[in-house]
């Protein structure tokens, strides 16, 4: 069994397998289940070549809304309308990847917002299920956190800008951990 990655280095760390369970729980410890995950690729109108990079993007579901009443107020202001311009000249954030393969691997983003209000969450992913699209996070970029409300919405909008005011969009580094996982298993 192998962790990749942690909130201070993003690299591989062998755990054997009798410390499983150990690293699962470890792993786990104050991280929520995030919905889902999707990849955005903007396209203009009838064009067939991307205008920006892809987003990924992770549905979070009500429970993680109110984890804090931080991110409640974050995801709150995700109503396409002028307050989400607002809140992202404001918004100093980060993000990192973790992962940990196993019998179930999983991935995790850690995100920490500063301004406007300081808040921490932590995202948990199967690695399987998402293994065909993990390679764009693993690339770098922008990560858009969906709220599920606004996921429905989604699948009407053709507009890149109104997709994008209905996420809270971080950047993300280039992740050593999910290239790691993605390599061991020939996902990429």
């Amino acid at each position: 069994m192998t962790a990749y990655g942690d909130e201070d280095h993003d690299q591989a760390r062998h755990i054997e397998s009798e410390d499983w369970d150990k690293a699962l729980e470890e792993f786990c410890r104050d991280a929520h289940w995030a919905e889902g995950a999707l990849v955005l690729t903007p396209f203009q109108d009838g064009e067939s070549a991307s205008l920006l990079d892809p987003v990924f993007a992770i549905t979070v579901g009500e429970h993680t809304e109110v984890v804090s009443a931080e991110w409640s107020y974050l995801l709150g202001r995700l109503d396409g309308g002028d307050d989400w311009l607002a809140l992202h000249q404001q918004l100093r954030a980060a993000s990192w990847w973790a992962a940990l393969d196993g019998p179930q691997a999983l991935v995790r983003l850690t995100v920490r917002v500063t301004q406007p209000v300081p808040a921490n969450v932590r995202l948990l992913l199967p690695a399987e299920g998402h293994r065909h699209i993990l390679d764009v996070p693993a690339r770098g970029g922008v990560i858009g956190l969906l709220p599920s409300r606004n996921a429905v919405w989604l699948e009407e909008s053709t507009s890149v800008a109104d997709t994008l005011t209905r996420m809270l969009l971080v950047p993300s580094a280039p992740s050593v951990s999910l290239r790691t996982l993605l390599d061991a298993h020939g996902w990429r």
